[in-house]
């Protein structure tokens, strides 16, 4: 872990103890240039305006600087696609005068070398581009349209080269697991960091009953990939060292659990030191999850923070979860 990561959580260590919005999520809009078969969150032009449209950049600055003075530093832009929002080019300057520490998160399909030079005039701490595939073929079958792949690329490229620095996010489905070597080659040749996630989170947030249609990797294949993924970035003997305590660990829980009556609270930094604002006012504890939620802009910042933090506190994690051996190897999400 280098500094930056290190005083990153001891912050939101802290944050979390005290109930510090340190870290938020703006999602400008639903709106996507892709149609992507797992997304969670876009919807047609026609539902944005039938559930109320889009905020304005004077809504976004004014949750901005409340934000900031409850304690926000790490401010993450996202969509939908981002760039898709009309007023981005006159709020980021703003968001960024204002001392936010702002990663952006994009397809990368819609920088051109104006955006290049956008971004590069007031740098971002990061610009996070999601790499669907290694060829247009995987792009038109997981995204719908093949032509974006090469667009892509090209924006990974023309910003590494004007100094802007870049994370690759790769989005592993049945789709485009077979690329998956492919992606890192080419992350590799640039010298640049990928973040992968190779279980999906059913997008029970855009469709309640998706979670028996949602196609996503099997447990022990998605399994598989996350010990890979520790392969490529531990040393061997520190790799070997932590296998051999998991065996023990695992070995000595064996038989020992019992199933509580209640689950254990939740423990990620949602709603406990990270808020979510969606492109229509609504303050969430995560993206992903359609509840609690409060209304930002009615009721401002700092009454729907402490609302969603509260509400937050009530939500358990599966009884299931609490008693099982993997539940330190396995991402658990209410």
């Amino acid at each position: 872990m280098n500094k930056e990561m290190s005083i990153s959580t001891y912050l939101y260590r802290k944050a979390g103890q005290r109930k510090i919005p340190l870290g938020g999520t703006f999602e400008l809009t639903p709106l996507c240039n892709l149609s992507c078969r797992m997304c969670y969150v876009r919807m047609t032009a026609r539902q944005v305006r039938d559930s109320g449209g889009l905020l304005t950049v004077e809504d976004w600055l004014r949750l901005a600087d409340e934000a900031r003075r409850l304690g926000t530093l790490y401010l993450l832009i996202t969509g939908g696609e981002p760039f898709v929002y009309p007023g981005f080019d006159e709020l980021y300057p703003q968001l960024i005068e204002r001392g936010f520490i702002i990663s952006v998160n994009t397809n990368g399909t819609l920088i051109d070398e104006k955006r290049v030079s956008f971004l590069a005039a007031k740098p971002p701490a990061r610009v996070n581009i999601t790499l669907y595939g290694a060829s247009a073929q995987t792009y038109q079958s997981l995204c719908g349209d093949g032509s974006c792949y090469e667009r892509a690329v090209a924006a990974i490229k023309r910003l590494t080269a004007a100094g802007v620095k870049v994370r690759i996010n790769a989005t592993f489905t049945q789709y485009n697991i077979h690329d998956r070597e492919a992606i890192y080659e080419f992350a590799d040749s640039l010298k640049l960091p990928v973040s992968e996630a190779v279980y999906m989170f059913p997008p029970v947030r855009r469709d309640e009953a998706a979670l028996e249609r949602f196609s996503r990797l099997d447990p022990e294949y998605a399994g598989d990939l996350i010990f890979d993924r520790l392969r490529r970035t531990t040393d061997e003997a520190k790799l070997l060292r932590r296998c051999n305590a998991a065996a023990a660990q695992l070995a000595s829980a064996v038989g020992t659990t019992v199933l509580p009556s209640v689950g254990q609270p939740m423990k990620c930094r949602a709603g406990r030191a990270a808020f979510w604002i969606t492109y229509n006012g609504q303050m969430r504890a995560c993206g992903m999850m359609p509840l609690p939620t409060a209304d930002a802009v009615t009721s401002g910042f700092e009454k729907s923070w402490h609302m969603i933090v509260t509400e937050t506190e009530k939500i358990t994690l599966a009884k299931e979860c609490s008693a099982c051996i993997y539940k330190e190897y396995c991402t658990i999400c209410a």
